[in-house]
């Protein structure tokens, strides 16, 4: 089997990964109003991430490619640099 890493700059899957998030991006020191303004902002836009489905369906038709092309087993993976799994 072959393996596709997909990097990605954060991949915000729930409101759950908010904090942590800007934990991140802010090296520890996130204000409240930082982490308030996330949580407004991915309410605002009613998904947590459009990224994140986004980054999903790309690498599931990079796969497909892929696998049509040499006949062998892929699977794909996303690290980010600012959410689990980091990379």
């Amino acid at each position: 089997m072959n393996a596709l890493i997909i990097f990605s700059y954060a991949t915000i899957k729930s409101l759950d990964d908010i904090e942590s998030f800007y934990t991140h991006l802010s090296h520890g020191r996130p204000s409240q109003t930082m982490i308030d303004r996330g949580y407004q902002l991915f309410r605002s836009i009613g998904t947590c991430d459009p990224l994140a489905a986004t980054t999903k369906r790309i690498g599931q038709a990079l796969i497909n490619r892929l696998q049509t092309e040499t006949k062998t087993e892929w699977k794909f993976y996303v690290g980010g640099k600012h959410t689990y799994p980091f990379i």
